[in-house]
C-alpha cells in the first residue's frame, strides 16, 4: 500500500495508519476499490516476464488479502497469483525473500519496498539482495 499503487483513498491523502486500525476498516470497506496504481511501476512490471514477478505484501487479515489481490489483478494482471504471498508482519518479508533465493540461487533478487525499516532490515540479514525503497522509481 505504497509500492505498487499511490497511498490515497478518494481523493485524500492518507498517512500510515497502523495495519490493525487498516485491517478494520478493511472488514467493512473495500479499501483498494478506487486507489490508483503507480503508472511508472506499471511499466516496468509490463516489461518483466511474469515468471520473475513476486509480490510480498504484509496483510495480516484475510478481508484485506481478497481486496488486495483483486486489485492486483486489475491493474498488474500479469502478475500470477501463485507468485503473491502475504506475511503478518514487515520483518516476515525476509523469510520469503530467503526462500526465493534459495530456489532461484543463480538469480539477483531484487526487492522493492516502501518501507525504509524493512529494508535496513533485510539488509542486515543478507546483503545479496538489491534494495530499492519506492522513491528511487519516481520523478
Amino acid at each position: 500500500d505504497g509500492t505498487l499503487t499511490e497511498f490515497r483513498h478518494h481523493d485524500k491523502r492518507l498517512l500510515p495508519v497502523a495495519d490493525a486500525d487498516f485491517d478494520d476498516y478493511c472488514a467493512d470497506n473495500d479499501a483498494y476499490h478506487n486507489v490508483r496504481p503507480l503508472k511508472t511501476l506499471q511499466r516496468i512490471v509490463k516489461k518483466l516476464r511474469s515468471d520473475d514477478l513476486y509480490i510480498l505484501s504484509t496483510s495480516p487479515k484475510l478481508p484485506r488479502q481478497e481486496q488486495k489481490i483483486k486489485w492486483l489483478q486489475k491493474h498488474y494482471p500479469n502478475i500470477k497469483r501463485q507468485n503473491i504471498y502475504f506475511v503478518k508482519e514487515d520483518k516476515a518479508k525476509y523469510e520469503v525473500l530467503a526462500t526465493l533465493k534459495n530456489k532461484y540461487p543463480d538469480r539477483t533478487i531484487c526487492f522493492i519496498d516502501d518501507t525504509t525499516k524493512t529494508l535496513l532490515h533485510v539488509e542486515e540479514l543478507d546483503e545479496e539482495f538489491e534494495l530499492y525503497h519506492i522513491t528511487s522509481f519516481i520523478r
